[in-house]
């Protein structure tokens, strides 16, 4: 009886496995698979009854005062942006125009270098002892006009102009950012000066010479950079740090979201057998990126609080026309089982193109040099994304893709249109924050275009821990509480992107990126691609409005679905808060979390 019985549940148990995995193998339970990462644009908001009347009485206002070079106007630039996206008011003028009314400001900015006949510098001088904040852009040249007031300056005594070379952190001018260094591409012209006693110094260079520093004046200060690299897009974090030490209090709003992103994966992966792995793991390298590597980034996710989304890319055939002609079906099973083992861990898929050719039919802008081959026209660029959309339908007909990373981060406004038509369920684009003055990359802000689409930038990439990296990393956490950063599968196998490193080398040197994002913001809001931009919608929506009275700090928001982020420094401990919560993240520095409407922040001590 107990044999008849074991047969019966023996047999019962390996049918229902075998049905199982037929049903795997005909995709049924990708068939059921939905992207649970889509974000949700159309949340109800709300608005404090006290905005519109706060707004009047109390914007936060900055006057920037600016000469016409081509230096002053790359920092015009960065000020504007970042005040903006801050929530608070900025007024540009001419300095040659400035008539001396400063009225209403919280700061005055003087964006020249050449200051020796502008006759307001005492008024503003005084501006700073009654309580104003002055801010010196660049370094100005030496002048009888400087020389003159170089004590309220900070300065005890001014030689001659020399060059500054590199750049070491002294305080958290970066949030957490204190120690921190770039010796790359960071020549300064400087003042050679020697400062009074008690000055204190934000950012300085080899030798010790100052870079940026702050003097106390009256009941106001003077904030004072000694070089050229306010007007540099990647030191946009300093900036950020400099308005936030413009009086005993600050708040501003950032995004709040903590993004990895996987360029070619899932991918076709290679069938050979590459020394830099076959060497250590004795494995091809398909087994390596799905049995080792694959594994790897698994766990350092879940160690340190990441979630990644990985962005697909259907061949590495460089066919640009006659598309319907073309037969990708070779590629299928290593698309299946990558996206399969990516969704598993929480991860989400976007696309990282039909092949790696970037959308554009422009030929100067992809030909010999980048060895890409243009699109034959705009319509076969669209057939392309109608059959990767097409595709990815059959693997995954409920899943909605949303994100986008551009090949080599190139595509043209055309490309941008092409892409929109074939996939129109793509929400958001993911290219470069900074671009260098050679390069031909799709430059970002975090933003929304016209067209819907959302930019979502990286900060920063790659395995290894390099100093301009890290530098990017703590400065754009501090612009907008964004960690975006993206790595590449094939790094490892070439030459040039692997550094001669292996991926056990290359592996540390990640983990210790997760490790110091994860110890030093663990704050930060783990996110995909489509999280990511469901928190940079609210921001982009929501507009707030403070006052400041003593010991305490009141905000009153706009078009808010009660869910918001900001970052506030203080000179004083925060006491107790209402409609929002806050968590100390460094010295004199706060993370505020508002859910509703109207908030308020008591401060003492100190």
């Amino acid at each position: 009886m107990f044999r008849k019985r074991f047969i019966i549940t023996f047999t019962s148990i390996i049918l229902v496995l075998g049905f199982l995995i037929s049903l795997m193998k005909n995709n049924y339970i990708f068939d059921k698979i939905q992207n649970t990462k889509t974000t949700n644009l159309d949340k109800k908001v709300y608005t404090s009854k006290e905005y519109e009347s706060v707004s009047k009485k109390y914007t936060e206002k900055f006057l920037l005062l600016s000469d016409e070079s081509e230096e002053s106007k790359k920092v015009e630039g960065n000020f504007n942006e970042i005040i903006k996206s801050m929530d608070k008011s900025i007024v540009n003028e001419n300095i040659k125009n400035f008539n001396g009314d400063i009225k209403g400001y919280k700061a005055v900015i003087i964006n020249s270098e050449r200051l020796q006949e502008f006759s307001y510098l005492d008024e503003l001088i005084n501006y700073a002892k009654s309580g104003g904040n002055l801010i010196f852009a660049q370094r100005p040249l030496i002048s009888d006009n400087i020389k003159r007031y170089s004590s309220e300056l900070g300065i005890e005594s001014i030689n001659e102009l020399i060059e500054a070379e590199n750049m070491y952190v002294k305080s958290n001018i970066l949030i957490k950012g204190k120690g921190l260094k770039r010796t790359e591409d960071t020549e300064n012209s400087s003042l050679d000066v020697k400062l009074k006693k008690g000055v204190k110094v934000h950012i300085s260079a080899d030798n010790n010479i100052p870079l940026l520093w702050e003097e106390e004046l009256g009941s106001g200060k003077v904030i004072f950079s000694n070089g050229q690299f306010l007007g540099e897009k990647s030191n946009r974090g300093i900036l950020t740090g400099i308005l936030y030490r413009t009086g005993d209090e600050f708040i501003y709003p950032i995004i709040n979201s903590k993004v990895l992103d996987i360029d070619d994966f899932p991918a076709p992966m290679p069938n050979g057998n590459s020394d830099i792995i076959y060497k250590y793991y004795h494995v091809n390298d398909e087994k390596f990126f799905v049995n080792i590597w694959w594994p790897d980034i698994v766990r350092m996710c879940e160690n340190y609080n990441a979630v990644p989304t990985g962005f697909l890319i259907y061949n590495y055939e460089d066919v640009t026309n006659n598309i319907e002609k073309f037969n990708g079906d070779v590629y299928s099973k290593n698309l299946v089982t990558l996206g399969r083992n990516l969704l598993k861990v929480g991860g989400e898929i976007g696309i990282h193109g039909f092949n790696h050719q970037p959308l554009t039919t422009n030929k100067y802008l992809v030909g010999k040099e980048l060895g890409y081959k243009p699109w034959k026209s705009y319509d076969e660029m669209l057939k392309a994304q109608r059959a990767l959309n097409k595709f990815i339908h059959e693997i995954y007909p409920n899943y909605i893709i949303r994100g986008y990373v551009p090949p080599s981060n190139i595509i043209t406004e055309e490309g941008i249109k092409a892409l929109k038509k074939g996939i129109p369920s793509i929400n958001v684009i993911a290219s470069l924050y900074v671009v260098s003055n050679d390069e031909l990359a799709y430059e970002q802000e975090f933003s929304k275009g016209k067209d819907g689409i959302y930019n979502f930038p990286r900060y920063s990439s790659g395995y290894d821990f390099e100093e301009f990296e890290k530098w990017m990393i703590y400065n754009g956490i501090t612009i907008n509480g964004v960690f975006s950063h993206f790595i590449h599968p094939d790094d490892i196998l070439d030459p040039e992107r692997n550094h001669g490193m292996s991926w056990e080398e290359l592996k540390k040197d990640f983990e210790k990126i997760m490790e110091i994002v994860y110890k030093d913001f663990r704050w930060l809001e783990a996110d995909t691609i489509s999280q990511g931009v469901e928190s940079l919608d609210t921001y982009l929506k929501t507009k707030s409005v403070f006052s400041y009275e003593k010991n305490n700090i009141k905000g009153y928001s706009k078009d808010t679905s009660k869910n918001d982020y900001y970052i506030l420094r203080s000179d004083k401990e925060i006491i107790k808060t209402k409609g929002c919560s806050y968590k100390k993240i460094d010295e004199d520095i706060y993370l505020i979390h508002s859910t509703n409407t109207d908030f308020s922040i008591t401060t003492g001590g100190k």
